[in-house]
C-alpha cells in the first residue's frame, strides 16, 4: 500500500470516515492474499465489516429525538419533554451523574482522588436531557 497518512479512528468518528477506514482494511487484506503472513487476513476482514456495520448504525441512528443511541452533545436540549408534560410531573432536582460521582470520589482516600474528581466533572453533560434543568455543582462556578 502506498498510502502514508496515518488514519485516525475515534469513538465519533463519522459514517464516510468509518467507511473510509474499512475500505483500507480490504485493500491491505487484498495486499496479504499473495503474501506469505495471511494469518491475519480474516481478522482484518472481520474489521473492516464489523466498521462498514458501525457506519451504517451511526447513519440509522441520527434521526429525531428519543431515537436509541441518540448522541446528545453537552447542554444540548433536542431530548427535552413538551413544556406540558414537565409541568405535570414532579421532577427532583437534577445533579448531573458525573458531578455525583465527582463529589464522592474526591474526599476518598485514594491515589489521585481529586485528579479523578476534576475529569468526571469535565464530563458533566450540564443539563438533564429530558427536563433541560441544569447541573447546580459548584464546580461549574468555578469555570465561569
Amino acid at each position: 500500500m502506498t498510502d502514508d497518512h496515518k488514519i485516525v479512528l475515534r469513538e465519533r468518528s463519522t459514517p464516510d470516515r468509518l467507511r473510509y477506514l474499512s475500505q483500507k482494511l480490504v485493500e491491505i487484506h487484498d495486499n496479504l492474499i499473495g503474501d506469505a503472513s495471511t494469518n491475519h487476513r480474516g481478522t482484518i476482514l472481520g474489521i473492516a465489516l464489523q466498521l462498514d456495520w458501525m457506519a451504517q448504525a451511526a447513519e440509522s441512528d441520527s434521526g429525531p429525538n428519543l431515537t436509541p443511541g441518540f448522541v446528545n452533545e453537552p447542554g444540548s436540549t433536542s431530548e427535552v419533554l413538551p413544556a406540558e408534560i414537565l409541568a405535570a410531573l414532579d421532577v427532583p432536582p437534577y445533579l448531573s451523574t458525573a458531578c455525583d460521582t465527582a463529589l464522592r470520589v474526591e474526599p476518598a482516600d485514594v491515589p489521585d482522588a481529586v485528579g479523578w474528581a476534576r475529569r468526571l466533572h469535565a464530563r458533566c453533560r450540564l443539563n438533564n436531557k429530558f427536563t433541560g434543568a441544569p447541573c447546580p455543582c459548584n464546580c461549574h462556578d468555578k469555570e465561569a
